[in-house]
């Protein structure tokens, strides 16, 4: 009987996907799977992303740099580039060694505009104090290309001191803000405008979304007033006079304000969402569910909709629609579309044009889920900025952080049209033909790349990324050793080369140069917590060679070295368990709950060493407390039902299941434990139609294809097969497997002689051989594959006997 596709699928699918800038979250699977091995050790990416924490509930104050009613889980991070094509500007904090008052004339080259400029700061602040502007920042402090935005727009300002020009002066001072200094700039700029323009909306909202972010509320709302005076039709300002209504209890002011803002915006479910959660404040359920449904109809992503939802169905005593919302909204942006209902904050992120700002804010709104505006703010930056090759290099770096590689392609031609000659250009083109895996042409760009800078180190590191893709891994390694000579200070090239000596099977060298990747790390003074996934790697190497104790040792290091490396703490305790070291384990778990409580999976390990170590009782209490605090997380349910499953109460164990797919119809572990709960039951009538169901919610799952096909090829009731769909499981499985998995190849080996077609079967099966014969472990599986491979030579097809 076949439960699923071997877990040697996810470790190669985890390898297809290694690229560098994208290597990070790992999300968690079975923790005892070989998954762990291909992460730690082939990938090196071992933090695991947790998503423990409840969903944001909305602020009621805004940065003056970002959209209102945006997630409070903001990201200051920009696109992900550490490795990235741009080219790093100096510190923001670099200080010029010279007082305030003194003067001086620092270049200041801009990495947005290719110039360079001299800057005097005791003229430039004299400009200021003639113009009746605030006196201005140290620009030599500042990013380049900020400070050479900043610099232009005050000259600019002053040359012609119109409302919008000084008003965008304001709004780049308010993009800009790092200190209450930026935002009284910034304020009085927006104070100017309003004077030079009594008559806009304008100046008075972006002066009430300041004041907002500074906890002035009482100033804000005269702002927010004014601006709905000047213009009655501007939503926003309605939005923010309600959430500050609704936030001292004025529920009817507050319901008043929504209610406009759904007149003004009858489409927009931000409003209907509001009016939903005034209801709920003062006990009306039946009028907060007719407007809970109105706004998830308009727009069902819209996250504070759902979880207003559960927070009606909690007060109903619904606790499962409950807990199902609840899992909804915390996959879900909380406030989608700020950029699409509030103009003016697309103006002002516009006034901050192609700098780093923008691009860290276009990250910032992706990164919280703002799809939507993400692409109005990307779309507006490059109507402004159409030749301005650093953004259309830098949005084409966010494209491939999306996962929008084939976006990413045309932005990075369009850069290299306008300059051949860039080196970042090239490497950033380079980076999105291999995540499209147009790995020819990234060759020839990277090739190009190195050839106009054979000193910059990136472009030997990405070259050997492409060499890797193309199954060259001499060349590729030989391609991460430049990079290492000319940044020794940088991990990442040492451990790819330990990576491929790991490959290669040469233990001893996949030690020695994780070694240097610790040393580099240390040498670059990067944060410890780097050099786990190194001292995992070694612990790996160590395993594969036999040394046991020195594999744990290292484990031990890379635990002390970053405790909360969840998949790398998962290998350890499997290792510990299989030289039978059980109460070590277990104390293992115990102390890293202990030391990082706010971390699940901690939690989620120890039931699971508690099951496996035959400890049931124990295990069900610990997945029973996990229930009581977490009843939204699907997972929850799913590892309470792989307890009861193990004590034969699989009633039980079903429910618990059902519960989990209900609370995530795409969770694919769900689907894949329903299918074997019922493998283990002989019910495969159940098995087909769970298998089918999961693939509407998961079609690309290789675990339910290859399961699903197996059943269809060879069930013993002939009834229940069916050949044709089994192949077309069997054929999806092996093809996202690149038909470098035994057992897939093995089930398409079955379906195929289950539709007589047994030529074919024999060279699949030939496949899964050749492939099984390389791996010790599968040893026992290899002897199944050749019995196999001599019924289909003499014409017979496979029949699975559960007996």
């Amino acid at each position: 009987m076949k439960v699923s596709a071997s877990n040697e699928s996810s470790a190669a699918l985890q390898r297809a996907k290694s690229v560098p800038f994208l290597r990070g979250a790992v999300g968690r699977c079975a923790v005892f799977g070989a998954l762990v091995l291909a992460v730690c050790v082939i990938n090196g990416g071992c933090k695991e992303s947790e998503s423990d924490s409840s969903a944001s509930q909305p602020e009621s104050s805004a940065k003056p740099h970002a959209s209102p009613h945006e997630s409070s889980k903001e990201s200051t991070t920009s696109i992900p580039d550490s490795q990235s094509a741009n080219a790093k500007t100096e510190s923001a904090g670099q200080k010029s060694g010279r007082s305030a008052g003194e003067s001086r004339k620092p270049s200041v080259a801009s990495a947005a505009v290719e110039v360079d400029f001299e800057y005097d700061h005791a003229e430039l602040a004299k400009l200021c104090k003639d113009a009746g502007f605030p006196e201005p920042p140290d620009l030599s402090a500042m990013q380049k290309d900020s400070a050479v935005l900043l610099l232009s727009q005050i000259r600019k300002a002053a040359g012609d001191p119109s409302a919008e020009n000084v008003g965008q002066l304001g709004m780049i001072y308010s993009a800009l803000a790092s200190s209450r200094a930026d935002t009284d700039r910034a304020i009085a700029c927006y104070e100017k405008a309003k004077e030079l323009d009594p008559k806009s909306h304008v100046w008075p909202y972006c002066l009430a979304r300041t004041f907002l972010y500074r906890k002035s509320n009482a100033r804000a709302r005269i702002e927010l007033d004014q601006t709905r005076e000047l213009n009655p039709d501007y939503a926003m300002a309605y939005s923010w006079l309600g959430r500050l209504a609704l936030n001292e209890k004025l529920f009817d002011e507050a319901r008043e304000h929504f209610k406009k803002f759904c007149e003004l915006r009858p489409d927009d479910a931000y409003g209907y969402s509001e009016m939903a959660a005034v209801d709920l404040e003062q006990g009306n359920l039946d009028a907060a569910r007719t407007q809970i449904d109105k706004a998830i109809e308009l727009d069902p992503t819209n996250g504070w909709a759902h979880s207003l939802s559960s927070r009606h169905y909690a007060k109903t005593g619904d606790k499962l629609n409950a807990a199902r919302q609840i899992a909804m909204a915390q996959s879900l942006p909380m406030y989608p579309r700020t950029l699409e209902r509030d103009p003016v904050a697309l103006k002002q992120w516009r006034s901050v044009g192609a700098t780093d700002v923008a691009l860290s804010q276009l990250n910032m709104l992706a990164k919280v889920g703002d799809m939507t505006s993400a692409r109005i703010l990307s779309d507006a930056l490059l109507t402004d900025n159409p030749n301005n090759i650093n953004l259309l290099a830098g949005i084409a770096r966010f494209e491939m952080f999306q996962g929008e590689a084939g976006k990413a392609i045309p932005l990075a031609k369009a850069a290299k049209k306008l300059d051949s000659g860039s080196v970042n250009v090239s490497v950033t083109l380079a980076h999105a033909y291999l995540l499209t895996r147009r790995n020819d042409d990234a060759l020839v760009e990277i090739d190009r790349a190195v050839q106009l800078d054979d000193r910059y180190a990136l472009a030997h590191r990405i070259r050997g990324e492409v060499l890797l893709a193309m199954g060259r891994m001499e060349d590729a390694k030989d391609a991460f050793m430049l990079d290492r000579k000319l940044a020794p200070e940088n991990p990442e090239s040492a451990r790819r080369i330990a990576q491929i000596w790991y490959r290669l099977g040469d233990m001893e060298k996949t030690v020695e140069f994780y070694k240097k990747a610790i040393l580099s790390a240390d040498v670059g003074n990067h944060p410890k917590s780097m050099s786990a996934p190194f001292h995992a790697g070694i612990a790996e190497a160590l395993v594969t060679g036999g040394d046991t104790e020195a594999a744990i040792a290292s484990y031990k290091r890379a635990i002390t070295a970053d405790p909360k490396q969840t998949v790398i703490f998962s290998r350890f305790v499997e290792i510990l368990l299989k030289e039978e070291r059980n109460d070590e384990a277990l104390q293992y778990c115990v102390r890293a709950i202990g030391l990082n409580p706010e971390i699940l999976s901690y939690q989620f390990l120890r039931v699971e060493v508690l099951e496996r170590i035959g400890r049931q009782d124990e295990a069900l209490a610990g997945a029973d407390a996990l229930q009581k605090t977490n009843s939204s997380n699907p997972n929850v349910y799913l590892l309470r039902g792989s307890v009861l499953n193990k004590m034969g109460r699989n009633k039980g164990a079903l429910e618990d299941i059902e519960s989990a797919i209900a609370l995530n119809p795409k969770l694919e572990g769900g689907h894949v434990a329903l299918v074997e709960l019922f493998l283990t039951e002989g019910a495969h009538r159940e098995v087909i139609i769970a298998v089918k169901r999961g693939l509407e919610y998961v079609p690309d799952s290789v675990r339910l294809s290859n399961t699903g096909a197996w059943v269809l090829a060879t069930a013993k009731d002939e009834s229940l097969r069916d050949p044709k769909e089994a192949i077309k499981m069997a054929e999806l499985a092996c093809q996202k497997t690149q038909r470098k998995i035994a057992s897939c190849l093995d089930t398409l080996a079955c379906a195929y002689a289950s539709d007589g077609r047994f030529d074919d079967a024999v060279i699949a099966m030939t496949e899964a051989v050749e492939l099984a014969s390389t791996k010790p472990e599968m040893s026992e599986q290899l002897v199944s594959y050749e019995k196999r491979m001599s019924m289909f030579k003499n014409k017979q097809a496979y029949i699975d006997d559960p007996k």
